[in-house]
């Protein structure tokens, strides 16, 4: 693997030196700087991995040097430790609000020093995959361009073919142009064909006005029969954007029959009786009648196809990244485990007087932090349903509106919640977030304040609409979200849901907000919609499916640790995870056997199984998956007592798995007390 380039920014040439020969150890390339000015050009010249930056530098500081390289493009990827031996709390402030990634503190632990480095460079490579993704969902979105084409060029050959028709029609209509009876016949098929048709069917005279028009015609644009004929085309052709378009056309189609819109089948905008404007497909075929030119226009409502092409192209492009979001959230959790399990074996036995104590609680509390960031990516991934309960989202919303409430005090929180409103099966955590993210959208929404609505309703999807609203047909809770701000035009508002995709300043937001909510609403059998127009504010509707369930409350553990000296096998393919898992198991009292691998542990347990009171098996593994794994366990003893441990969520494969006759889950990254409590439900109930 080549090897990773540090650039280490210091006015001391011995620091530089020193540090050099410190990273070499672990095999990074380093180069020094010096000069604070010739900084950005080396940058260039370099383009380092990441960049260790010492804050006290002569003419420009270390923490506007961060400032300036997070504000180019071609550097703001680059991970960047600001260095300093100031103790000044306001100096941490400025290096955070200009994007610092890490800030260190000389003397630096070079332990520290290590992980930190490796974590922002694992960060940094999963960053450039989601490029790189990026890159690949732009090659999705050529392929339905090209697909796009073909659709055309076949719309276009049933237009011939149409056209072929008009013209058998045309020598039908001459060679029986005398004979009044054959052409009562005629208009009696032709009428028949037409309002048995579900496409409209339109007849224009020379004049451009409407002679004929079918039952279809009726529904899809609202006028009765007498409310049209003898009307002008372009009541329902010519949004008036497009007048000066049509005129000269249809001076043309008047002198010679022919025109731009004539034999062909043109996707256009036409306009409803109450004014609301849609897509169609027209067709438009030329026919003389006593010397002048008449036309017949077949007409489609394309409103639902145009709907569901969009949200095919949104489900590609989410799953594609929802994928990508999966393998990086179970490879941070193992990351975490390594991280929680030292900790958790440094705390045991460490009185709370010892200086390092609160270091480590703090080191803690940041792994517990990153599994909650990555709970939303799992969420993201439809991989993250951790704790699903029956859930009354009156109150969840309640909870999270106070919340912020108590922070934007320039808009006035309107609630309107159905009394009864039937309860849904989530992940609390999770739901409560998509809320607080549709809640933060609709406050950036009105900077000057305004009215926020949020409203909750049961609601019953049928199956006309249920493809439409990406949904399966069924009862629904539906919560909106509704806001009086400045709205969002038609290219913003198809694109609210893209990863990455913001309004916002540079640093100002990641565009990943709306992403996540609409992954984790996904990911539980339900959807978000949205409606905006530009300063009339923006309305999402969130829908979750109904349970059958009881409501249920949080419940929350103490910290106790329970032990036990039994005989556990210990099953992952991360030799981190092993080694960690190993201390704690050993640590709590029981005899520990371990085995890297799905094959490993059946050779393991075939040998011991009489042995091994209980098993600890990781879910993803190489070679032999854990749902294999599990199988051939059980296979050799039915009443084993197996515990799943995943980076994963419990969806998908672990519940199959947990329904087939496994103990328990516990999710990574877990710490001693968590690990405790969930071996001794699993012992003292066993078969």
């Amino acid at each position: 693997m080549k090897s990773k380039k540090i650039l280490i920014i210091d006015d001391e040439e011995k620091n530089i030196k020193l540090m050099q020969a410190l990273l070499g150890v672990k095999g990074y390339q380093t180069y020094g700087e010096t000069n604070s000015k010739n900084t950005f050009k080396r940058v260039k010249d370099i383009l380092p991995d990441l960049i260790l930056l010492d804050v006290m530098m002569p003419g420009i500081d270390g923490i506007e040097i961060c400032r300036r390289l997070k504000q180019r493009q071609d550097t703001r990827i680059i991970p960047v430790v600001i260095i300093t031996a100031l103790k000044d709390h306001e100096v941490k402030i400025r290096a955070i609000a200009a994007g610092a990634d890490e800030i260190l503190r000389k003397p630096v632990d070079k332990s520290e020093l290590f992980l930190r480095i490796k974590s922002l460079l694992q960060i940094k490579a999963y960053h450039e995959k989601l490029i790189k993704s990026n890159k690949k969902l732009a090659s999705k979105e050529e392929e339905l361009r090209k697909h796009q084409e073909y659709l055309e060029e076949t719309v276009t050959e049933r237009t011939r073919e149409l056209k072929n028709i008009n013209k058998e029609l045309r020598r039908e209509i001459t060679k029986h142009k005398h004979t009044v009876e054959k052409l009562r016949e005629s208009e009696e098929k032709f009428k028949s064909i037409t309002e048995s048709a579900q496409d409209a069917v339109i007849m224009i005279d020379h004049e451009a006005n409407i002679s004929y028009w079918n039952a279809a015609a009726e529904t899809i644009f609202g006028y009765e029969t007498e409310e049209i004929l003898g009307k002008k085309l372009h009541m329902l052709l010519m949004p008036e954007r497009y007048h000066n378009a049509y005129s000269k056309a249809f001076l043309e189609f008047r002198e010679t029959g022919t025109g731009t819109v004539v034999g062909k089948t043109v996707e256009h905008v036409a306009l409803r009786k109450d004014g609301a404007e849609f897509p169609i497909e027209l067709s438009l075929s030329a026919v003389c009648l006593k010397g002048k030119w008449n036309a017949i226009g077949m007409i489609r409502d394309i409103s639902k196809r145009k709907q569901l092409e969009a949200q095919l192209f949104q489900a590609h492009k989410m799953e594609a990244v929802g994928t990508l979001a999966g393998g990086v959230a179970h490879d941070f959790n193992n990351l975490l485990m390594g991280i929680q399990g030292n900790t958790s074996l440094m705390l045991i036995d460490m009185e709370r007087s010892n200086p390092f104590h609160g270091r480590l609680m703090n080191i803690e509390k940041c792994v517990k932090d990153g599994a909650a960031l990555i709970n939303q990516l799992l969420g993201f991934a439809r991989a993250g349903k951790y704790e699903v309960k029956t859930t009354d989202l009156n109150q969840l919303i309640e909870t999270s509106i106070e919340m912020f409430g108590r922070t934007n005090r320039k808009i006035n929180i309107q609630k309107h919640y159905e009394k009864d409103i039937s309860p849904v099966e989530v992940d609390q955590i999770q739901i409560e977030q998509v809320l607080l993210n549709l809640y933060i959208n609709a406050g950036q929404a009105m900077p000057e304040g305004g009215t926020l609505s949020i409203a909750t309703e049961n609601v019953i999807i049928p199956e006309k609409n249920a493809v439409v609203c990406s949904l399966s047909p069924g009862r629904y809770v539906q919560v909106s979200v509704a806001d009086t701000g400045i709205g969002m035009d038609s290219e913003i508002l198809g694109k609210i849901f893209d990863p990455f995709f913001t309004t916002k300043e540079i640093g100002q937001g990641t565009g990943l907000g709306l992403t996540l909510a609409y992954g984790i609403a996904n990911g539980h059998g339900g959807s978000i919609a949205v409606s905006s127009k530009e300063g009339m504010g923006t309305r999402f509707n969130l829908y979750l499916p109904v349970s059958g369930g009881e409501v249920e409350k949080l419940t929350y553990s103490g910290n106790d640790i329970m032990t036990g000296s039994e005989t556990i096998l210990f099953i992952d393919d991360e030799d981190l995870v092993i080694d960690i898992g190993r201390e704690l198991l050993q640590r709590l009292g029981y005899r520990v056997i371990t085995a890297q691998g799905g094959r490993e542990a059946i050779d393991t347990y075939s040998a011991q199984y009489q042995d091994i009171d209980m098993v600890i098996m990781d879910m993803i593994m190489p070679e032999m998956s854990g749902d294999e794994t599990f199988d051939r366990l059980m296979a050799i003893e039915p009443c084993a007592q197996i515990l799943l441990s995943s980076g994963y969520g419990i969806d998908g494969k672990a519940s199959q798995i947990i329904e087939r006759g496994c103990r328990g889950f516990i999710q990574k990254p877990f710490d001693i007390y968590a690990l405790s409590k969930k071996i001794r439900d699993v012992l003292d109930h066993a078969v």
